[in-house]
């Protein structure tokens, strides 16, 4: 709602109904929301499932019904030593993620982020508990709708209308609008917050900096990988205290920033650590096998006490506004060149990144080509429009902070899913972990090209991106078509119905 009457009204007091001409991008929003509601809102029938979706739910139900995150299992204080290894195996329930935290009382902990089983509790309280389901596809539709106000301030309200609608009719995003999963959730507080930093470095402003702040520590909330978007946003801050002095804006979106991970950090070393574990094997593993992750939290806890000495002293900023003087008259005729020096070496480093994972060969450490099988999804080798697309918006961009936050993110989130042990072979299941961003940037990016060529005016150009847009609209409805009325386990409750009826009691034996 926020975004929607941000994008309408502005700073101004228009009236929506007031005689006028027609504002066309009400007209537009109303048609996306439309579109989403359509598309996203027809949530998969199962609630007791399998992995993740079920997880998600029934630790939500749980929340919703006896007000607590933790599951009490009364019959573990009284397991024996050989049934406690039978169910569970370092610490670790056989049904996982759920964590055996303490034997005596029985408590159980979820692994996985919290932050999506307790919406999903607070819709089951409200609106009962199928109300539960409708939590992701809310969240799809607000994150397409960050999606076109992020699109809007680069490519114009025909880029982001077109970007927004290929982003709703894409495969992936449709199938994982529907079913309880964390990437699709968080996918709007990671749009948010490139929004509000993008916002923030050409206004200073305190809200808007405290809002993308908030922004990234609820998109770290909901996603562990999500906290890789500090880094890039605190190298940027750092590189401003080269260039002046820091004013009020930039001490609270640093300090909301920095606060915001302490608020992480604690919230990892005691609700998600094993799970937090799991997802950096590869990353800690150099520092060794039994206490890798302890000595990881240490590193990342002098990190942000180093980041919250280094950006509060005034010292140290008055140093390096000096020395940034310096540097900047010596290199005053060189500054434009810099600049667009950098961007291309980010442009250049994302394209690289996307030509390997879509041409390297699958191997024993990496079997699987996440980013090959998803780009089937955009018609095989024509995904590189896209891909170039964002190349171009990341060279073009006015802000070199947030072109350098877009292609970090974008890289590290696209080779870490290539690297992770988590991942399990399966598609599109594993393709999920590319919702957080890498699709919904690429959308933004052909949005950004079709609102650049759609600029020139020229006839031509204006025939090609209408064509090239409505031949992915054509691909994108023609691979939705089977799912539309598809839902997971659709008629699995006929058949047990049906089974059960021809055994004594009712039972059905798996």
């Amino acid at each position: 709602l926020t975004i929607a009457a941000r994008l309408i009204f502005k700073d101004t007091k228009t009236k929506i109904f007031s005689p006028g001409p027609v504002r066309w991008e009400i007209v537009v929003v109303a048609m996306l929301v439309l579109l989403s509601l359509i598309m996203f809102f027809h949530p998969a029938e199962y609630v007791a499932g399998e992995g993740d979706p079920e997880y998600y739910f029934n630790n939500g139900y749980h929340l919703a019904h006896t007000g607590s995150m933790s599951v009490y299992d009364k019959s573990v204080p009284k397991m024996s030593e050989f049934e406690i290894g039978t169910f569970y195996y370092d610490g670790i329930a056989q049904f996982f993620p759920f964590h055996l935290r303490n034997r005596a009382t029985g408590r159980i902990q979820p692994l996985l982020y919290h932050l999506l089983p307790t919406w999903i509790g607070i819709f089951i309280m409200l609106f009962g508990t199928w109300g539960g389901l409708y939590v992701v596809p809310l969240f799809a539709l607000l994150g397409m709708l960050a999606l076109f106000a992020l699109a809007r301030r680069f490519a114009g309200l025909i880029g982001a209308t077109i970007g927004t609608l290929l982003g709703i009719l894409f495969f992936l995003q449709v199938w994982f609008s529907r079913a309880p999963v964390s990437e699709t959730f968080c996918q709007l507080f990671v749009l948010a917050a490139i929004l509000f930093f993008y916002e923030f470095l050409s206004s200073k402003d305190i809200l808007v900096g405290i809002a993308a702040a908030a922004s990234v520590t609820a998109a770290a909330t909901a996603r562990p990988e999500a906290v890789v978007m500090v880094i890039p946003m605190l190298i940027v801050m750092a590189a401003r205290m080269f260039k002046e002095r820091y004013r009020a804006g930039d001490y609270a979106f640093v300090n909301a920033l920095l606060l915001g991970q302490v608020y992480i950090w604690f919230y990892v070393r005691f609700a998600e650590y094993h799970y937090v574990r799991t997802n950096v094997a590869k990353v800690i593993k150099f520092l060794g096998p039994q206490n890798g992750m302890n000595i990881f939290l240490i590193l990342w806890a002098l990190l942000i006490g180093a980041a919250l000495v280094f950006f509060n002293l005034p010292l140290i900023n008055r140093l390096l506004v000096r020395i940034g003087g310096r540097v900047s008259a010596r290199l005053e005729d060189y500054r434009q060149d810099i600049a667009r020096s950098a961007k291309a070496a980010l442009a250049l480093a994302a394209l690289a990144t996307f030509v390997y994972l879509g041409s390297a060969p699958a191997s024993a450490d990496s079997p699987q080509k996440f980013f090959y099988n998803t780009a089937l999804l955009f018609g095989g080798l024509t995904v590189f429009v896209f891909v170039a697309a964002l190349c171009l918006l990341i060279y073009e961009m006015d802000s070199l902070g947030t072109s350098f936050l877009i292609a970090a993110f974008v890289i590290v989130n696209t080779l870490s899913l290539q690297e992770s042990s988590l991942a399990l072979g399966q598609f599109p299941w594993d393709a999920r972990r590319f919702m957080l961003v890498v699709v919904p940037m690429l959308m933004v990016g052909f949005g950004y090209l079709a609102g650049r060529l759609w600029k020139t005016k020229r006839v031509e150009l204006r025939a090609l991106t209408i064509a090239a847009s409505v031949c992915f609209l054509v691909l994108f409805c023609y691979y939705l078509a089977p799912i539309y009325n598809h839902t997971d386990y659709k008629g699995i409750d006929r058949q047990l119905t049906a089974l059960s009826k021809k055994m004594d009691g009712d039972v059905v034996i798996f």
